[in-house]
Parts: C-alpha cells; sequence; structure tokens
C-alpha cells in the first residue's frame, strides 16, 4: 500500500526536488513499529521512549527511540529499511 507510509510495500527512492526533499511527510515512528512487526521483528522493550526490536536473521538489535505519534528520522527509516531487508535474505 504505497498511499501511506510502509517500507516493507514501497521502499524504492522517490524523485527529489532540487532541495533534496521528496515532497511527503516523514512516516510516523508507529508506522516504523508496525513495517518491523509485519516483517517478523519482536520488541524486547526498552529505556525510555527507546524500543529494541529483535529478529532471528538479524544481528543485533533494531532501535526506535521518540514517541509513537512523532515523525521518524531519516537514519530511522534507513535503519528499519535496511534490516527488513537483511530478515527477507
Amino acid at each position: 500500500m504505497c498511499g501511506g507510509w510502509s517500507i516493507l510495500n514501497c521502499g524504492g527512492a522517490q524523485e527529489q526536488n532540487q532541495q533534496g526533499d521528496t515532497g511527503r511527510m516523514p512516516p510516523k515512528v508507529r508506522e516504523l513499529i508496525r513495517d518491523l512487526e509485519r516483517a517478523g521483528f519482536y520488541n524486547r522493550g526498552g529505556k525510555g521512549s527507546h524500543r529494541n526490536f529483535y529478529h532471528p536473521k538479524v544481528i543485533g538489535p533494531v532501535t526506535i527511540s521518540g514517541q509513537v505519534g512523532h515523525d521518524a528520522h531519516h537514519y530511522q527509516i534507513e535503519r528499519v529499511r535496511n534490516a527488513i531487508e537483511e530478515s527477507i535474505k
């Protein structure tokens, strides 16, 4: 479903304007968590607003920080995308 943010289904690069902006709003932290859980990752908890997600095929945790309603940072989006791709191999 490419209408919203889903790293699992859309992935791919978006065209960028001259400022490097894709013109789309960044996904929310809750959407990254949803994508990780759909890919088979499980939450082992964490401290404060940090959550550690593990998958049997991925070495090390994927740590997501921030409140679920906040916008995700670019490095969080990349880490989640890479972890999901690694879990599929």
